[in-house]
């Protein structure tokens, strides 16, 4: 696992905090400050090369990649729940310790 470098605190974030991905098919999460507090998103897709050796990316899946749509989902999943988890944990330690939000890259091949 590769982690990315946390982003200075006020700074604005303008990457995904977090991807997972297995094969072609990857998930990019993304973290969200509404009004309702802080909560993630996944955008799930699949890259493919064309003829011309351009990389481009889908949201559209075949059969066969189906169970690595299931496979990032889940990972993803897992990795929502952990940041949830330590932003609850650092909320209730209370504002004299600087956020720390856990970011990371998983990939599996």
């Amino acid at each position: 696992m590769t982690t990315m470098n946390d982003n200075t605190p006020g700074q604005k974030k303008n990457g995904p905090v977090d991807r997972v991905s297995e094969g072609n098919v990857r998930g990019s999460i993304w973290e969200n400050e509404s009004q309702y507090g802080l909560h993630y998103k996944t955008e799930i897709e699949s890259v493919y090369k064309d003829d011309q050796g351009n990389y481009h990316t889908t949201n559209v899946f075949s059969r066969r990649e189906l169970p690595q749509v299931e496979k990032v989902a889940a990972r993803a999943l897992e990795r929502i729940d952990h940041m949830t988890q330590m932003n609850r944990e650092q909320e209730r330690e209370g504002p004299s310790r600087t956020p720390q939000r856990s970011r990371g890259v998983s990939r599996s091949r």
